[in-house]
């Protein structure tokens, strides 16, 4: 039944001119039929399926993806494809993406539809987006305007650029010709399953069409390219410790958590000025760049670290299916970690926040366990003179307060001594004290 507009489609003919012979009836009937079948979703149904038969096989990587809007899997599989007015701006379209993959089984468990990471370019910097995508447990690794691009994303935006070369191989996708837009994307949806095939016949071989793809070029009526999406873990959970401090005392912050960065990591030092105008140099990057960083007019500082820990159960468990192997002194190398230090916290804006938070689902649950985690992060609140450190699930669930006005303690938010947040920061000293 398909084979009818996909006829059209594959031959690039008009309605009128299909052929009798084949015995798909007059052009008319199957223009219907094509508008009536999106409607009662058949398309969106066969590629549900599709998803879910490529996921049991463990054929859909969940790694890396864009958009055309469109959001693919690592090897060029589409996910969700919206199409637009031309001059819409791609930043609005970012969370309709994002909230309509759709559900994909296949594998034990609910079904999956949340990535835990977006890569996106600079015409996806947007605040509140990003507080967004944090809010549904997403990390956002989306370049910023005005500052250089995040070093390494054009090898993850090819794949996605092989996507964009199989969909747009016919003219009528690259073109839009249909007034009707339930019709052209009656075509996308019929078209998108047999983008599976085209990837396995082809892997790596295709070379995308700039011209029709390119973010500033609109495609036929309302086509723009997109950012990349980056997938890992299983649940999308993001784990972290908030450690909150006077600002006076935030050089000191990172001055420990630089002493935990492995002694061997070949990244070019980065300079910080802080802003009060001390500098620091730092072993981390920047939005994985080496440039140096003046936060002198920002209200944040975001840092890519690997950081050192001593083994215990949890981490040798975790070194062996995910990261490298424990070193001769009895330590392992987790990263990455990413810090994002708020001037400005979020509960007191008097205290400056360093939130230390896993970059992976797996990550995170080796937080949670970890109980040597859990040490090196309470001495260095310890050690930087901090107020409060928080382990913090990220999905609105009880933080639990790990260190506290001197003293390490295992109570929650939420609890009987500290029903909500407030309660918390309440026990907090004057910041200028």
């Amino acid at each position: 039944m398909a084979g009818r507009p996909l006829s059209v489609l594959y031959n690039d003919i008009a309605w009128q001119l299909l052929p009798l012979e084949l015995e798909f009836g007059s052009g008319r009937t199957c223009w219907r039929r094509l508008g009536r079948w999106q409607q009662a979703g058949v398309f969106d149904q066969l590629h549900c399926v599709l998803l879910a038969e490529l996921n049991a096989a463990g054929e859909l990587d969940w790694k890396t993806g864009s958009k055309h809007h469109l959001i693919c899997g690592g090897r060029g599989t589409p996910i969700k494809v919206i199409t637009t007015a031309a001059n819409v701006n791609e930043v609005t379209q970012t969370l309709a993406l994002v909230d309509g993959i759709p559900p994909v089984a296949g594998r034990p468990g609910r079904p999956r539809r949340r990535p835990d990471a977006l890569l996106g370019d600079k015409g996806y910097d947007s605040n509140s987006n990003r507080a967004a995508l944090r809010k549904r447990r997403i990390l956002p690794v989306i370049s910023r305007k005005g500052a250089p691009n995040i070093r390494g994303i054009g090898k993850l935006r090819y794949v996605v650029e092989q996507t964009f070369a199989l969909l747009h191989h016919f003219k009528r996708l690259a073109v839009r010709w249909e007034r009707r837009p339930e019709l052209h994307d009656a075509f996308i949806s019929a078209k998108v399953p047999s983008t599976y095939a085209g990837k396995e016949q082809r892997e790596t071989t295709v070379a995308p069409d700039r011209h029709a793809r390119n973010q500033r070029a609109p495609q036929g009526r309302g086509m723009r390219g997109c950012g990349s999406i980056r997938q890992r873990g299983s649940m999308g959970l993001i784990y972290g410790y908030d450690i909150y401090l006077r600002p006076r005392n935030v050089a000191r912050a990172l001055a420990n958590l630089a002493e935990l960065a492995p002694p061997t990591r070949a990244v070019p030092p980065l300079e910080i000025t802080l802003p009060g105008g001390e500098r620091l140099v730092l072993p981390f990057t920047s939005h994985f760049t080496s440039e140096p960083v003046d936060c002198s007019t920002s209200s944040t500082l975001a840092l890519d670290t690997s950081l050192m820990f001593d083994v215990d159960d949890a981490l040798r468990e975790y070194a062996s299916t995910d990261g490298p192997e424990p070193g001769a002194d009895g330590r392992s190398q987790i990263g990455y970690i990413y810090a994002t230090i708020r001037f400005e916290s979020f509960l007191h804006p008097g205290y400056t926040s360093v939130e230390c938070w896993a970059a992976t689902s797996t990550m995170s649950r080796l937080f949670a366990r970890s109980p040597n985690i859990r040490k090196v992060f309470t001495d260095l609140a310890a050690a930087s003179g901090a107020v409060c450190c928080l382990f913090d699930t990220g999905d609105g669930g009880p933080e639990q307060v790990c260190w506290l006005n001197g003293e390490t303690t295992q109570e929650t938010v939420s609890g009987p001594r500290f029903p909500d947040r407030r309660a918390l920061v309440a026990t907090w000293s004057d910041p200028e004290r």
